[in-house]
Order: structure tokens, then C-alpha cells, then sequence
């Protein structure tokens, strides 16, 4: 079977202002598609080769603790990223940063300071396959304690979907490049020579990885002829790599060795091309294939494809006990010979949020203009190692699938930004010298198309809250946290109501027009409103955490519309739910505040 790939790649120039074209043809976009962050440019461009790599973005802890890449509009399938990340003093504190980073919601790459003086000042290239299936690429990052995390550049090209075993591994793994080596070559591949990979991989020099007690023992062979099978799906292995090879005198050995992190497996991938002319047929050159001690395979590279032919071989290496990999290639009949190696690390991918609260909390931090210091970024609760978004608390769900919000607390950090200009601190007796516009909306009196509430005590018995509700303070603005445990029971006749409330839409025209174009208009009250009533619309009361959610709304805060407008919010407390009643009247709500006053300066 034949696999089409769209053709889809980005080449973002982190910090980059203009669009570029690099000396190998690749076409680099000036930064995009980032939530936060600073451009900077490295100390000392001229070390540099080119010029996305002279700039950076990184991000500092008024951007948030976690800021993102976010991708758009991709179609599902595997993809391949790749990133240049460098310090290079750009900040002349002479402190690379700690931070982690992320690809949909997985902690993939970590930094920690301090980093070696080659790395600091020269940064390095990492890269990875994961499968995409949302519609967009999450790349995040998180900062460790005040670091800013850096990112240079940042590569996403789609690839084959069955490229390296995917049909066995499966969609829910990420392939993390532990080395990816071309024996007897220096390092070659896009953005270090002109030589061609589809997927856009580089391949690194061997000559490190090998044992040094066997240097001297290794011999390189290199051919200009074609072979044959090379740059074919799924995985378009390029024919540079065959082209030359590694081997040793008589029945030697070869042996390379690998840093891995123990607590992850790892699938390998060894390239073999028999491009010396003295090996006629098979039988001539035989040797095994030992990983860590086990005898994996053996090799006869004739037998399997002939001469000047591509040929590679892969396991799956788990359960190691140390921290690294040795591949070691042992003579039989004649001596070993090697391609290239790549090393893997399967890491296994972390739970994600549901995608339908994925959508609600970012709508919500638009509406809420919840600002970049919060860090509400990328996915809400994912990376499971990272802090979730402040001010919610995350759980995996009942079947372990997925991550839910079942805690948030919209207290005063999140609340507060939403002033604009300065907070109103006036008494309204203050505003009341002014000409004003009043319109009281106690017991929702005046809102157009929402029934009125019901007369209801704020305690129940003797001084004290019914049984069934538990009131926290919130941290400033009076904001109050209510949470029912009656709530938990979907069938309540509020879910009833609220279902049927978010279906049919309120009535009234105005509203209507309001709660359809999102847009508020000049009347401040609808303002508010609109705000609020998306909330719940977003929300669709799907869980027990939803329904927790609105309760924690705001009081006082200036409307956005005008400075001169203030908006006074209520928040609202359930009734026990006993009283309510089964028609799909509002349901029993009591209001903390005495009235909902909107109040405009004329």
C-alpha cells in the first residue's frame, strides 16, 4: 500500500522578525504560533552558521511558568519535530536556564543548569516522532524555579504514518532520538549539508560513540555507486547513509556505547549496505548482532539483499539496567560492518485533558482575559509532571483515559487582571455624586429573558449553612467558593434546567443577539451577562467539576467596554437541592449580594 503525506512542514525561526532562506534551500518563517515570551539574539552571531540559529525567544516568569508552540490546522498522522536550543549568554547573566519541555502534553526534553560550556555556547539539536491527532501541535514549556526557558528554532514535518514500526508500537508513544549516527561520515543532513532527508533528519558522526579501545582498529569503506532500496516508504532511509561504512580487520569486533535513561525501552535500528566488491556471495560475511550482553540476531547482509543493496534490522530493547546501550557486532566469518545506528526512547505518552474541557478552559481564558503571568497554556492538567494550570486541580478519569478538571478556583489571581486601568476601591457613594444611569437587578430584576430568582436565606438553620453545602472564602474581591456534594448527581432538576437553558437559549432578543455574536455591545450589563452566560455554555455541564465551576464567579470589576462603566457581578450559591422544583423554572438559587447594580457614568 502506497501512503500520500500532505507535504506539511514548518520551519519557524524562534525570535526571527523576517522570513529567510537558509544555504541548503529551506525556507525559515519569522516566529510564530507562540502563546508568550521576548526575542533576543545570541552574544556571538558570528559563531553561528545560520541564521536561525543567531536567534531566540525565550520565555520569562511574567509570561507564566509554562508557555507554548502551538501549531494549527494538522491533519492527523506521525510527525517529525526538531529543535535548536542554545543559551549562548544572550542575557550575560552566564546562567543557562533549567526547564523542561513538552510535545502534546509528554515531558520530553529537560534542561538543567549547569550546562556543559560547548552546549551553553553553541546549543544543540534534538528531535522526535509522535503522532498527532487533535488538530495541532502542543510544544510547551514549563520553567524550573525562575529560569526562562530558550528555544532557537523549531521544525514539524509530517511523515509517513508507518514509518518506523508505528503498526506495532502504536499511536501512544513518542520517539525520542537518543543517537542517530552515520558510520565513517561527518555529520550531514539538513542544516549541515546540502545532502537531502525526506523526514529532515540529521545523522551524526559515529567516531564519539565508538569504544575507545577499538579506534584504531576501525577501518572506514566508502563507494560512489548507487544502491538500491534507499530513500523508499515508509521510512526513506537516504542513500548517502549506505554509501559508506564501518568495519575491522579479520573476525573483530565493533562496539559503540550510548547514554540512555534506564527507566524507558528503546527500539534500535541498524543500516547495512555491502559495498565491498571482494564479498561475491553469501556466507562471506557473518556476524551477530549482541545489545547489552544478549545475542540479538545475526547477520548475513549478501544473503538477505545482495550487494549495493540497503538493509536494515530493529529490536526493541527493554527492562535495561544501566544507563547505557552497547551494540556490539561480532565477527563470525569474516568481519562486521555497519551502516548507521539509531537509538529510540520510547516514551510512553502522558494522559491528556479531555478535549471538550480543553475547549471550554481556553474559551474561558479568553472571556476571562485571564493574563500571560498565569501561564494558561497548552494543555490544562498535561503534563501530568508539571503543575496543572493555576488555580485548577486535575484527575484522571474513571476509566484512566483522560485527565478531568474536578477543582478550580477562580480566586483573586485570576479574577484581579480582569481590572482595567485601576480597580474601582470608591465607595458607590463616591460614584453617586456623579450623574448616573442605574439599573437594579436584584433577584434578577431587569435581565432580560432570565426568570427571577426565589426568595431563599442565606442560613439555613439557627444561624448556620444547610448540611449540604460547604462555603469557603475565596482570596479577595468577597469571592466565595460554593461546593454541593449534592451536585455530583447529574439528574439534579439544576442540570435539568441548565441542559434545557443552553439549548433553547434565553428568549429575549437582545440577549439572543448578545449570546450569538459574542459581542456586547455598549450596554454594560449585557457585557457582564454575555460573559457569564458563555461560561456556562462552554462548560455544557458535562461533569461534576463543571458544575462546580460557575459558582466561583467575580464581584466588582471596571467593564471592559468603558473605565467609566462598572459592573457589579454577584456570586450565586445553590439552594439545597431538595427545594428545587421539577418544572424548568431557574433553579434555587440564593443571592449573596442584596442587588446586582449596574452603575454608568453619564
Amino acid at each position: 500500500m502506497i501512503y500520500l503525506i500532505s507535504g506539511i512542514s514548518y520551519h519557524i525561526d524562534c525570535g526571527g522578525l523576517i522570513n529567510s532562506t537558509d544555504p541548503f534551500g529551506t525556507t525559515w518563517l519569522s516566529d510564530r504560533f507562540y502563546t508568550g515570551g521576548t526575542t533576543a539574539i545570541v552574544s556571538e552571531p558570528l559563531i553561528f552558521r545560520h541564521p536561525q540559529e543567531k536567534n531566540l525567544r525565550f520565555f520569562p516568569l511574567s509570561s507564566g511558568k509554562k508557555n507554548c508552540y502551538i501549531i494549527p490546522n494538522l491533519p492527523t498522522g506521525r510527525y517529525y519535530f526538531r529543535t535548536f536550543t542554545v543559551y549562548d549568554n544572550y542575557d550575560g547573566k552566564s546562567h543557562p536556564p533549567s526547564f523542561d519541555a513538552s510535545i502534546e502534553g509528554t515531558l520530553v526534553f529537560s534542561w538543567r543548569s549547569p550546562w556543559s560550556e560547548d552546549l551553553a555556547r553553541h546549543g544543540a539539536y534534538s528531535d522526535l516522532f509522535a503522532f498527532i491527532g487533535d488538530g495541532e501541535a502542543d510544544f510547551c514549556f514549563y520553567s524550573l524555579s525562575t529560569d526562562s526557558p530558550v528555544i532557537g528554532s523549531f521544525q514539524l514535518v509530517q511523515v509517513n504514518p508507518m514509518s518506523y514500526n508505528s503498526t506495532a508500537i502504536g499511536e501512544n508513544f513518542i520517539l525520542v532520538n537518543y543517537g542517530r549516527l552515520t558510520c565513517g561520515s561527518e555529520q550531514w543532513g539538513p542544516g549541515f549539508s546540502n545532502d537531502t532527508d525526506v523526514f529532515g533528519r540529521s545523522w551524526q558522526s559515529d567516531s564519539s560513540f565508538i569504544i575507545p579501545s577499538l579506534k584504531q582498529s576501525v577501518r572506514v569503506l566508502s563507494t560512489k555507486n548507487s544502491v538500491s532500496g534507499t530513500d523508499q516508504q515508509p521510512n526513506y532511509f537516504p542513500m548517502k547513509l549506505y554509501q559508506k561504512a564501518v568495519t575491522v580487520g579479520g573476525t573483530g569486533v565493533l562496539e559503540y556505547e550510548l547514554p540512555v535513561d534506564a527507566k524507558l525501552d528503546y527500539l534500535v535500528w541498524l543500516h547495512f549496505a555491502e559495498i565491498d566488491s571482494n564479498v561475491k556471495k553469501a556466507g562471506q560475511r557473518v556476524f551477530d548482532v549482541v545489545i547489552n550482553g544478549n545475542n540479538a540476531t545475526r547477520i548475513d547482509i549478501f544473503a538477505k539483499v545482495g550487494s549495493f543493496a540497503a538493509y536494515s534490522w530493529s529490536c526493541t530493547m527493554k527492562n535495561l539496567s544501566s544507563s547505557a546501550l552497547i551494540v556490539k557486532l561480532v565477527g563470525v566469518v569474516g568481519s562486521p560492518l555497519l551502516s548507521g545506528l539509531e537509538n529510540y526512547a520510547l516514551v510512553p505518552r502522558d494522559l491528556s485533558t479531555a478535549p471538550e474541557q480543553v475547549s471550554a478552559m481556553r474559551a474561558l481564558k479568553v472571556s476571562l482575559r485571564v493574563p500571560d503571568r498565569m501561564g494558561w497554556n497548552g494543555d490544562p492538567c498535561a503534563p501530568t509532571n508539571w503543575d496543572a494550570w493555576e488555580g485548577i486541580t486535575c484527575r484522571p478519569n474513571k476509566n484512566g483515559t483522560a485527565l478531568v478538571i474536578f477543582q478550580m478556583e477562580l480566586t483573586a489571581e485570576v479574577v484581579a487582571p480582569l481590572v482595567l486601568l485601576t480597580y474601582v476601591r470608591e465607595e458607590f457613594s463616591q460614584i453617586e455624586e456623579q450623574s448616573v444611569t442605574r439599573k437594579n437587578l436584584s433577584s434578577n430584576k431587569g435581565l432580560c429573558g432570565v426568570p427571577s430568582l426565589p426568595t431563599c436565606p442565606l442560613f439555613w438553620e439557627h444561624g448556620r449553612l444547610s448540611k449540604t453545602v460547604r462555603l469557603i472564602k475565596g482570596y479577595g474581591f468577597k469571592s466565595l467558593k460554593v461546593v454541593s456534594d449534592d451536585l455530583k448527581n447529574s439528574s439534579t432538576p439544576y442540570v435539568q434546567y441548565f441542559r434545557r437553558f443552553l439549548r433553547h437559549g434565553p428568549p429575549c432578543s437582545p440577549m439572543v443577539e448578545a449570546w450569538n455574536n459574542q459581542e456586547s455591545g455598549s450596554d454594560p450589563v449585557n457585557t457582564g451577562i454575555l460573559t457569564f452566560l458563555n461560561l456556562l455554555r462552554l462548560l455544557k455541564f458535562s461533569s461534576p467539576s463543571a458544575l462546580l465551576v460557575w459558582p466561583l464567579f467575580f464581584t466588582s470589576f471596571v467593564s471592559v467596554s468603558s473605565p467609566s462603566m462598572v459592573l457589579s457581578f454577584t456570586v450565586f450559591l445553590f439552594d439545597d437541592p431538595s427545594l428545587a422544583t421539577e418544572s424548568p423554572s431557574f433553579p434555587s438559587l440564593c443571592l449573596l449580594h442584596t442587588s446586582l447594580t449596574t452603575v454608568v457614568a453619564s
